[in-house]
């Protein structure tokens, strides 16, 4: 069965990512098909990219990088739940996409993103294409809007 994490990016403890993350994961799971892992990045809680070599080396000096590179390794594809702040994706997502490259290459990634603007979040997903490790994991161009959005 193909492992999809759902990754809720929000990481101020306010935030509606949690509970639409929450909600999202709950959908997925009951349409099956997929073994479903959520994955909080608040809860992770990386510090700022710390390592002293490339991520593309592979060579991990700190076990939170260890731990994060297991995680992201162990999923076939990724279901990003994402705020938008000011326009773009958050710090604590582009900082956890920046620590790891080799565990993201080749896999799926699913969007969805939100905002309590105007967009809904619209933008989200072309911000996302230009962080994805040697375009690896990329979504689709044209993203789907929700019934909040506007043009």
């Amino acid at each position: 069965m193909t492992r999809l994490h759902v990754v809720s990016a929000a990481t101020r403890p306010t935030s509606s990512g949690r509970p639409l993350a929450q909600w999202v994961t709950e959908q997925v799971r009951e349409r099956g098909g997929f073994e479903v892992t959520a994955v909080d990045l608040a809860e992770i809680a990386l510090p700022f990219l710390d390592e002293p070599e490339y991520a593309s080396t592979g060579n991990y000096a700190h076990q939170h990088t260890r731990d994060w590179s297991a995680l992201v390794d162990s999923a076939d594809a990724f279901l990003f739940v994402l705020p938008m702040y000011n326009g773009g994706f958050t710090a604590p997502f582009k900082n956890a996409i920046d620590f790891l490259y080799n565990e993201w290459k080749g896999k799926p990634v699913g969007i969805v993103s939100y905002s309590g603007g105007p967009t809904g979040g619209a933008r989200r997903p072309r911000c996302c294409c230009r962080c994805s490790p040697g375009s690896a994991c990329c979504p689709p161009r044209a993203p789907s809007r929700s019934r909040g959005s506007r043009s």
